[in-house]
């Protein structure tokens, strides 16, 4: 058996440098690329409307993302100034807001996948891929532990 590199005390000081470091890279990909205006945070948006290819209400934009209304909005405004998105509708009523890719946003498809294929490989290298999917799934009961502790610390705070 490997010897351990990391405590599993060190799990969330583990993550952060995951996360740091994978955004960096992406963030050096982009530039290279010469992607002006998106950061690897816009990539979950970017990537669910490659997917959807539809305009996309922005209030399911922010359910598929996991990331708060105002994070969601504060982003689409980003990508709409650079060209990549336009926001539509939502003049009367702001909860009709629909989203999608401008010419200039869909033509990143290819770039994109490229850059996530070259990232994933980097990520897995020397882990084969039942290894890779046992993470995945420890990664995933991780994230439903902590949401489902924010939930209680949420109900609790609404209580008092």
């Amino acid at each position: 058996m490997a010897e351990r590199m990391e405590s599993p005390e060190g799990i969330l000081d583990l993550i952060s440098r995951i996360r740091e470091t994978s955004s960096e890279i992406l963030r050096r990909e982009l530039e290279k690329n010469g992607i002006e205006g998106v950061v690897p945070a816009h990539g979950k948006i970017i990537f669910y409307l490659f997917r959807e290819e539809r305009p996309v209400p922005l209030s399911e934009l922010v359910k598929a993302s996991g990331r708060v209304k105002s994070t969601i909005t504060g982003m689409t405004a980003t990508l709409e100034k650079h060209g990549y998105l336009i926001r539509t509708g939502g003049f009367e009523d702001k909860r009709n807001v629909l989203v999608e890719l401008t010419p200039k946003g869909r033509a990143l498809r290819e770039l994109f996948n490229d850059i996530s294929i070259r990232v994933l490989d980097q990520i897995y290298i020397g882990i084969d891929r039942p290894e890779q999917e046992a993470l995945t799934d420890s990664l995933s009961h991780i994230d439903r532990n902590l949401k489902d502790a924010l939930a209680l610390y949420i109900a609790k705070e609404n209580i008092q």
